[in-house]
């Protein structure tokens, strides 16, 4: 109860609640093995909000030891993934053991076709080794072919959305 009367002690005590792990000051580096291909720019974000930026990173990356969760990659010919919060699950980077993370190409293609009425949806998706969705540049202009047979029987370019 002295402690709630006193803020000087409430002011001491919350800090050390929020306090990161001594993993942070303890210098211990783990690695991260990447199981893709063609990533440009890779951002991971650790447990405590701090921000690992990667340029053009190997097959294997150095990092603090610790908690950490996809944020972007950018991958060659400008195709881009951006985490939405709580979608990427948390990998743990250790001292003894290398961790893998799989992320980047190859990229599967998946299409849905919905048919409404007199009207088909499609719907597109790229998708990396590691279940992220990309998102290509808007110059490229999603096209599509339909086939009977061996037979082009029509097709078009469209715009987003």
């Amino acid at each position: 109860m002295q402690i709630l009367k006193h803020k000087g002690y409430l002011l001491l005590i919350i800090p050390l609640l929020f306090w990161p792990d001594d993993a942070c000051f303890s210098g211990e580096r783990g690695e991260l093995r990447l199981e893709g291909q063609h990533i440009e720019h890779l951002v991971l974000r650790g447990r405590d909000g701090h921000a690992e930026r990667f340029n053009r990173p190997g097959d294997t990356i150095n990092l603090p030891v610790g908690k950490y969760r996809l944020k972007d990659v950018r991958l060659k010919n400008g195709f881009n993934y951006s985490s939405r919060p709580l979608k990427y699950k948390w990998i743990t980077v250790a001292q003894d053991e290398p961790a893998v993370f799989k992320v980047g190409a190859p990229l599967k293609q998946i299409v849905r076709i919905i048919r409404r009425g007199p009207i088909l949806e499609i719907d597109y998706e790229l998708v990396g080794v590691g279940g992220e969705t990309y998102a290509s540049k808007r110059s490229m202009h999603p096209k599509f072919t339909v086939f009977k047979n061996q037979t082009k029987v029509g097709g078009d370019e469209f715009e987003f959305g």
